[in-house]
């Protein structure tokens, strides 16, 4: 009877030492996806930096060519329009 009583121990402390290392891993787990997600955050806020820049500077040609050709009613400014035929 005294055997039950120390296996139930050994239990317990095994049982305690799982939960401690769970807890460890928990919370090495935690500051990892903090970390990922930070990371992860800044690259998208940089990639829309860029994509913000990118769009202005097109509104940007987009209101400089709607400028010139109001003055000049070509559809290409500048350049020549070629027609072609298909031949068969």
């Amino acid at each position: 009877m005294n055997t039950t009583g120390i296996e139930k121990e050994k239990i317990i402390m095994m049982l305690t030492e799982l939960n401690n290392q769970l807890d460890e891993l928990e919370v090495e787990l935690h500051s990892s996806t903090e970390e990922v997600s930070k990371v992860w955050y800044d690259s998208q806020d940089e990639r829309l930096s860029r994509c913000d820049q990118k769009l202005e500077k097109l509104e940007g040609d987009l209101i400089d060519m709607e400028q010139g050709t109001r003055g000049n009613r070509k559809s290409y400014p500048g350049k020549r329009v070629v027609k072609l035929e298909l031949g068969y």
